[in-house]
């Protein structure tokens, strides 16, 4: 279970690295934040 959640975690880094390379730093950082309170 630990494991899952890790792995979607850096899953989620990943996405906000692609998003971060798009030039979308504001929105992808506010999602990191909800999702860094959430854990």
């Amino acid at each position: 279970m630990l494991f899952q959640r890790r792995h979607n975690a850096s899953l989620l880094l990943n996405n906000f690295t692609q998003l971060i390379k798009r030039g979308q730093q504001s929105l992808s950082s506010e999602v990191f934040l909800l999702y860094y309170m959430y854990i």
